[in-house]
Parts: C-alpha cells; sequence; structure tokens
C-alpha cells in the first residue's frame, strides 16, 4: 500500500472531522448517526494505518530516490522543494548544526522563521559563526541590527554579503517563492543564476527553498535548472530528485 501524501491526509482529515461535527450537531436518527460514527472511525483508522505501514510513493520523486546527505551539500548550488506543510525548517537547522562548528553560514529567512532561527542560533550569531538577514516585504536597509533586515524590493545588495563570506562557506536562501512571488519570475531568474555563479567562483554552497506549490510547472523546471542538485522535503527527509 502506498503512503498517502501529507496534504491529502490533512485535507481527508479536516472533511472527516467536518462530517463527524455535523453528525453529532443535526443529525437526529439513530441508524444514520451509527453509520456515519463508524465512516467515521474507518477513515481514521485507515490513515492511521496508512501512515504507520504505508510506503512513499516513489515515483513522485523521480527515479532515483534517496536520502540527501548533508556532506552532499558542500560547494554545490542545491534547489530544496518543499509544501507548506513540509516543516523544512527542521531540514535547515539540522544542515547548520552539522557545519556551524567549521564553516561559515548565511540564512537569509523571512517572519516568523527568522526569529525561530534567531533563538536556535542566538550563540553562533554572536559569535559570528552565522549571519542571518531578515528579508521584510516593506521598511528600509538596516544593516547594524541583529539580524540584519533587508526590503526585498533591495535583494541584489546581498552580492555584498555573499562577497564577505569565507571561501567554502554555506549560504541558506530561504525566501525563493517569496522573492518570485513580489519581483516577478524574470528578475528572479536573473538574480538566482547570478548568485549561484558568483558562488561558484568562490566555492560557495549555496542552497535555495522552493515551495513548489505557489508556482507553475514551467516556473519551478526553469529554475531547477539552474541548480546542480535538486531535492525535496518529504516526511521531514532530504531525499535526492538529481
Amino acid at each position: 500500500m502506498r503512503k498517502l501524501p501529507d496534504p491529502l491526509v490533512h485535507t481527508i482529515m479536516v472533511l472527516a472531522f467536518l462530517m463527524m461535527f455535523f453528525n453529532v450537531v443535526f443529525v437526529e436518527d439513530e441508524n444514520i448517526y451509527r453509520g456515519v460514527t463508524f465512516l467515521f472511525l474507518f477513515i481514521f483508522g485507515f490513515l492511521i494505518f496508512n501512515q504507520l505501514y504505508g510506503k512513499i510513493d516513489e515515483g513522485r520523486i523521480g527515479p532515483r530516490k534517496k536520502v540527501l546527505l548533508y556532506s552532499e551539500l558542500l560547494g554545490k548550488s542545491v534547489l530544496i522543494k518543499y509544501t507548506p506543510l513540509s516543516h523544512y525548517e527542521q531540514i535547515i537547522s539540522e544542515i547548520v548544526e552539522h557545519f556551524v562548528e567549521k564553516i561559515p553560514i548565511l540564512i537569509i529567512s523571512t517572519l516568523p522563521k527568522s526569529n525561530l532561527y534567531f533563538e536556535a542560533f542566538e550563540r553562533e550569531i554572536k559569535k559570528g559563526k552565522v549571519k542571518l538577514v531578515e528579508i521584510t516585504i516593506t521598511g528600509t536597509r538596516s544593516a547594524n541590527t541583529t539580524p540584519m533586515k533587508l526590503p526585498i524590493s533591495e535583494l541584489d545588495w546581498l552580492r555584498e554579503v555573499y562577497a564577505e563570506i569565507p571561501k567554502g562557506g554555506i549560504i541558506i536562501f530561504e525566501p525563493l517563492s517569496d522573492t518570485i512571488i513580489n519581483l516577478g519570475y524574470l528578475p528572479s531568474y536573473k538574480l538566482v543564476r547570478h548568485w549561484i555563479e558568483m558562488c561558484s567562483e568562490k566555492n560557495l554552497s549555496f542552497i535555495a527553498l522552493l515551495n513548489y506549490t505557489s508556482h507553475h510547472k514551467e516556473t519551478i523546471s526553469a529554475f531547477e535548472g539552474l541548480f546542480l542538485t535538486v531535492a525535496l522535503v518529504e516526511d521531514k527527509k532530504l531525499l535526492k530528485v538529481r
């Protein structure tokens, strides 16, 4: 039996609970009430069984399916695809924890995730091992605050920040989807392509995250073409797609 994807599971659960709510509140016929209750319990039991014993549908992540080792991120451009339900921030935190003692790391994020990373790595940020840039929709650039704040309209300024990262460092650019939505496809594409070229010259690891449910297939394919490695967050794991 194939394991159902998380978004579908959440949708079924919401519909099942709504069905049970209307059953309790509005249904007066005892036979109908019992029937709906039995159906609810059956659906709930099936979902639990499916999540515990179902196998991931490997076709959804392409022919090359394996857990991507964090060591495979070094010196490469990597696109990590996720959904809003993926909890990708756990993966990002694990990557930082894995490398922070040996490699300088720059995290570019947005609220509320930037607060999460600041709380998790406040000590490393104060020691200069981790730099954190918070992208805002409005406001002005503030380079002297922690985290550093940068309006999304001034992303080109990140070139100066990237230039300060020592050779072999890691750049994690989280708001790729926000960038595409706010700046448009073509400006975002040119910006990311330029960043990847800069990082390649300095042997920097450039990791970008894309909410692939927010974009057309053509847009996703175009950005995938910029990166050496493409990965997918699924079941709290980082799976290699290409």
